[in-house]
């Protein structure tokens, strides 16, 4: 959703007007995806553990 509202702040006149908020828009997209790829990494965590001790699963 944020993407979709700076993607249409850019494509218009008033995006020059709201650079401001535009930028606000893009770091709480870049926060959000920070914290998604954390919880993937976490989720991951204890299977890439429990691979290590059957080659198989490499």
């Amino acid at each position: 959703m944020m993407w979709e509202e700076a993607a249409r702040l850019l494509g218009t006149s008033e995006g020059c007007a709201s650079i401001n908020k535009i930028i606000d828009l893009f770091s709480e997209a870049k926060a959000t995806e920070a914290k998604a790829i954390q919880a993937l990494k976490y989720l991951m965590r204890e299977t890439i553990q429990n691979r290590f001790h059957d080659i198989g699963l490499r």
